[in-house]
């Protein structure tokens, strides 16, 4: 299989995609009921949010940052602490996912979340054409991960592909460890306007001369309003990137100002 379908059975299996979709979802609904243009919110407005609220509810549903409680809390106590904050609804809908299945692992400062030998982070694309991002021109622990070689494709002759997945563990906040990781981006947008959103999972490419910036991508299944999603997209083909318009009928607007991270030097 190639690495894209050992991805997606794996995260699809232990309920990992699942869980980024409800995340996605809910972190998309509270991010659209904040926003006001009125009070001077933007588009850059919504990116640096929803990069916020999104991390928040990664760590709730993988039972990590501040809702990791100790063996002998109270359950009651800890459903009262997860489900705070959410829309009505959003908590019943959330899978439940055993704690450890994921554990956090950031690099460089940049949020990450670890399982199985896939590790996560997190991208914004603003307005922009998902297969017009330009990894070079991201933060600097971005452009280490887009330079990770493929096992599906050969390693390109430039320093920039050089350096092998095991390279990002100088960056790693875990211990050391001799199990390969492989660094994936769910990268996101929103239309302050349109509202209209896009998820997608995918291993970056790093691409300085132009060239598609993905090995590989597959569309996130938004079900809405912190539903609990099916993870992959339906019927999204996976094995090659395709146009943003198939996944939403209303192309997202191109002037969006771009946050590529919460934190500009991560």
């Amino acid at each position: 299989m190639s690495e894209q379908d050992d991805a997606v059975e794996a995260l699809q299996a232990n309920g990992v995609l699942p869980a980024l979709a409800w995340a996605c979802g809910s972190a998309r609904h509270q991010t659209l009921q904040s926003y006001d243009s009125e009070t001077g919110h933007n588009q850059a407005w919504i990116g640096y949010n929803m990069f916020t609220i999104l991390e928040d509810r990664l760590n709730r549903v993988f039972s990590l940052g501040r809702f990791v409680l100790g063996a002998d809390a109270d359950p009651a106590h800890g459903a009262d602490l997860v489900a705070q904050g959410l829309a009505t609804g959003e908590f019943e809908r959330m899978p439940h996912l055993s704690p450890g299945l994921v554990i956090r692992d950031d690099l460089n400062k940049s949020p990450g979340w670890l399982s199985q030998g896939w590790r996560i982070l997190l991208q914004s694309y603003g307005g922009m054409d998902i297969d017009e991002l330009k990894w070079a021109q991201r933060s600097w622990t971005k452009r280490r991960v887009a330079g990770q070689p493929s096992p599906d494709e050969p390693m390109l002759d430039l320093p920039e592909f050089h350096m092998a997945a095991d390279v990002l563990a100088d960056l790693s906040t875990r211990e050391p460890s001799d199990d390969p990781i492989v660094t994936l981006v769910l990268a996101y947008a929103i239309d302050a306007v349109t509202g209209v959103s896009a998820f997608y999972l995918g291993h970056p490419r790093l691409n300085p001369g132009g060239g598609k910036p993905w090995h590989w991508r597959a569309s996130i299944e938004d079900s809405g309003h912190g539903g609990t999603g099916r993870g992959i997209r339906p019927g999204s083909p996976t094995d090659q990137p395709s146009s943003p318009v198939e996944d939403a009928p209303v192309r997202l607007r191109p002037h969006v100002v771009d946050l590529p991270d919460a934190q500009a030097s991560v």
